[in-house]
């Protein structure tokens, strides 16, 4: 059998806002990413009745879990990696192709009931002397969807998440070229001219033929996702990609081919782009993955009112209702509330004691709103209705809890059913600026702000959609909250949260001078060389001897809560050399991140502990010799982390000590000479406060004060 398919209340302002109500019934999704399909189907013909489970990982890869069930006890369940298409064809209609690892396609032909729930029919596909010939049996299913729970996928049948965000806005001016994964002669070369048109050529083993036309439409539909679609004039063939990006300019599709006459086909493959600017990249860390077992105050100040509930944390997310209990009015100020206002919460009681619960939220606050950027993932549910929503935003609390100004105390983007919200204050002229994009049920944004030189840009899945001075603004908190305007029960999610730290520049290593201001270079832990500045970054190298060692350390690291570097090995790298980043306590090791080349593979050893509690994380990860990471370890109030090109890879509780070290190491095991490399150090300062002025008078001790000229003595 075959095994393929077969005012207060207007603090964030949201209720300036009615929403038309929208009909629920039997919408087919526009995309179907990120979701869980669990087919139960029979085919008479094979006396084949189970069901499948098909997790949709990205725009077009996907995890097959096969015979899940079946009526043949010799069916046994299996996993497979596979890519996918899928369409909308109508209201309540839509097909959905799952292409195996052999390019054999199977069609599920969807009509959905609900926005998760549909039967179909099916339709095979096997490969037969290097053709495809469809089979003459079929069958029926019905399906239900879900939101995808990435760890119900095994780590080997995932996806790895690229890097960086790189689909790019347009594609004007460029040519992509694609291969057919299954079939051994396939380029087709696209050409996307500056003035709209467009001019294609296709090579495969019957010869070359080409064709052009007067347009095309290319949308970009998440950080590394897209859809284009083009028909060639004359012969009115039509094309439709849907483009995962995996990289910078390449990635893989899936493309949907109608070639009239009820002739069509669905085929898969890579893609490369060349005279496409790439996006611009930021360097995000994680915060929180929303995978651990409860919400950590060291990161969120939870609050909510009006009805709504504690934020919750489970099944890799974080999620925010409320209006689930009758006559529930608790209301939980952040933290930051209660700092500009310790009796916030009294006031905020007294506003909602008599409402009528259409001002329910249930929010999180960043604990410490001193970064550059942050990025959040969110989601509603498929079948949500028109009352909900769940948004990013930034507060100025003098302006929220002010009588005339909450209007303007805010900035932010709001995820409803079918759009998103774009809206801040104009400071020029004070006036509120909205705007709004089209999205479907279901569908996770990811939403950014980045503060830099006064300026506010936002984003939705990478693409800014709007960009301002911050003048007259003051930052008081960045609140992740969902809410709802009708008094009904509703729920949302966040998945992801990212930020950009505030790092400070420490030593880029330029002036080919070790500054012995800021390092400590040795070599008395064994025999390596000393450490050089030298071509703009630091070498440590070792000599011919075991257990050849060179270290750099920070001559002080007082006030340092974090540290990041690029650390590499060359890729002629001796066998069993390593370049790490450590953190010491009293000299004993306490963890690191050690890049290390192996006889086998190059790999990063990942440690970090904490004996006073017991955690423990030990692991390793592939990595590769000639490729420069960015490491960094960062030491909280609460919580000590390691990071690996902006993941969080360890974390434990932190350990209290006064003899911390930050440590850098080149190292050969194998009596060989080596060189590792470092460069781009940048620091995380724990600043303190100096003068907060709360004493009614000026401290003589810490200010000397002077004036003339008319001018007036200072005073607290």
């Amino acid at each position: 059998m075959r095994k393929s398919f077969c005012k207060v209340k207007q603090l964030f302002a949201c209720c300036f806002f009615v929403i038309p109500s929208i009909s629920l019934l039997a919408n087919a999704p526009d995309i179907l990413e990120s979701k869980k399909l669990s087919v139960s189907f029979n085919i008479p013909a094979k006396n084949a009745i189970g069901v499948h489970e098909f997790y949709t990982l990205d725009a077009v890869n996907l995890a097959g879990y096969y015979w899940k069930t079946s009526n043949d006890s010799s069916d046994t369940p299996n996993w497979s990696k596979e890519r996918y298409n899928y369409r909308k064809t109508g209201n309540s209609t839509g097909n959905l192709t799952v292409i195996n690892s052999s390019g054999e396609p199977t069609l599920l032909e969807l009509s959905f009931s609900s926005s998760t729930t549909a039967s179909c029919n099916l339709s095979f596909w096997s490969m037969t002397g290097g053709q495809l010939v469809k089979e003459s049996h079929t069958g029926t299913a019905t399906v239900s969807l879900t939101d995808l729970v990435l760890s119900d996928v095994p780590i080997e049948y995932q996806i790895a998440e690229p890097s960086g965000y790189y689909a790019p806005a347009s594609i004007s001016g460029g040519t992509l070229s694609a291969q057919d994964s299954y079939w051994s002669i396939y380029n087709e070369s696209v050409i996307f001219n500056v003035s709209g048109n467009f001019s294609a050529n296709i090579t495969n083993n019957s010869g070359s033929s080409s064709g052009s036309g007067s347009s095309y439409t290319y949308t970009k539909t998440g950080t590394n996702s897209a859809i284009l679609s083009y028909t060639i004039d004359g012969a009115g063939h039509t094309f439709e990609y849907d483009l995962q990006f995996s990289g910078k300019n390449t990635g893989f599709y899936s493309k949907y081919a109608n070639y009239g006459g009820g002739t069509t086909d669905v085929t898969t493959g890579p893609f490369t782009l060349t005279g496409v600017v790439v996006p611009e990249q930021f360097f995000w860390e994680d915060y929180d993955d929303c995978n651990g077992s409860k919400i950590e105050t060291s990161r969120w100040s939870p609050g909510y009112w009006d009805g709504g509930n504690a934020p919750s944390l489970g099944n890799g997310k974080i999620t925010f209702s409320g209006n689930t209990v009758s006559g529930f009015k608790t209301v939980l100020p952040t933290t930051s509330m209660l700092a500009f206002n310790s009796g916030i919460k009294d006031a905020l009681e007294t506003s909602f004691a008599s409402s009528d619960s259409k001002q329910s939220h249930s929010f999180l606050e960043l604990a410490n709103n001193d970064v550059k950027g942050i990025e959040v993932e969110v989601q509603l549910p498929m079948d949500v209705d028109s009352n909900t929503a769940i948004g990013l935003y930034t507060s100025d609390w003098s302006k929220a809890f002010s009588s005339d100004q909450s209007d303007k105390s805010f900035f932010g983007l709001d995820l409803w059913r079918d759009h998103i919200d774009i809206e801040y204050v104009d400071p020029q002229t004070g006036s509120m600026v909205s705007s709004n994009l089209t999205t479907q049920p279901g569908k996770s944004h990811i939403f950014s702000f980045l503060f830099k030189n006064g300026m506010v840009s936002m984003y939705v899945d990478g693409a800014k959609v709007a960009e301002f001075s911050s003048a007259n603004f003051s930052r008081d908190s960045i609140v992740v909250r969902a809410w709802n305007n009708a008094g009904t029960p509703f729920s949302a999610h966040l998945k992801n949260a990212r930020v950009l730290r505030n790092w400070e520049d420490y030593d880029q290593f330029s002036d080919n001078l070790l500054d012995a201001s800021k390092w400590m270079a040795t070599n008395n832990y064994f025999v390596g060389n000393q450490p050089t500045e030298t071509n703009g970054r630091i070498e440590l190298s070792g000599l011919t001897s075991q257990h050849s060692n060179t270290f750099l350390l920070f001559k002080n690291s007082e006030g340092i809560d974090g540290v990041e570097a690029d650390i590499w090995l060359p890729s002629d790298a001796p066998v069993d050399t390593g370049v790490l980043i450590g953190i010491t306590d009293a000299g004993t090791p306490v963890g690191y991140l050690d890049l290390w080349a192996g006889s086998a593979q190059t790999h990063f050893s990942i440690n970090l502990g904490n004996s006073a509690t017991g955690e423990a994380i030990d692991f390793t990860r592939n990595a590769d010799l000639g490729k420069s990471y960015k490491v960094a370890i960062i030491k909280g109030e609460q919580k000590t982390a390691l990071y690996l090109d902006g993941e969080k890879v360890a974390e434990v509780s932190t350990w209290q000590s006064n003899n911390i070290d930050i440590i850098f190491r080149g190292v050969n095991d194998a009596g060989s000479s080596f060189t590792a490399y470092l460069d781009n150090v940048r620091v995380l300062r724990n600043w303190e406060d100096y003068d907060d002025f709360s004493s009614g008078s000026l401290n003589a001790s810490k200010w000397g004060t002077m004036y003339f000229y008319g001018g007036d003595k200072p005073e607290v």
